[in-house]
């Protein structure tokens, strides 16, 4: 089992794990079906935006990891849900995912779901 020490170890493999990202950006369906999308900030947040829930997505498991070196203030990444976690009334949830910080979101099909430390109740 990986200590939280070895975290950082999905970006710097030989052959790195998921979709890779540096900016803002709405997510492809291929980049949700990979499974794994790694948020590099570059010493500034910004934002990931899931594509709103469809039947497309059902079953989908999407980890948002922030693998971002250092540990300079700003650099969160930010995961933007359209229509809010299960549908819980809100036009949209965010949540932040600090350095060295993980959010995982899974879809039925009707609405995204999260579940991690970072994810708002």
């Amino acid at each position: 089992m990986a200590s939280a020490g070895n975290f950082h170890s999905i970006r710097n493999r030989a052959t790195p794990i998921g979709t890779a990202k540096t900016a803002a950006a709405t997510l492809t369906q291929a980049e949700v079906e990979n499974a794994v999308v790694r948020v590099d900030s570059n010493d500034s947040g910004f934002t990931v935006t899931i594509p709103a829930a469809a039947a497309k997505y059902k079953g989908a498991t999407l980890l948002v990891a922030n693998t971002t070196g250092g540990t300079t203030a700003g650099n969160d990444c930010y995961a933007y849900v359209a229509a809010g976690f299960g549908g819980a009334d809100s036009s949209y949830d965010t949540v932040d995912v600090g350095i060295g910080e993980f959010a995982n979101f899974w879809c039925d099909g009707s609405y995204w779901y999260g579940g991690s430390a970072v994810v708002p109740s």
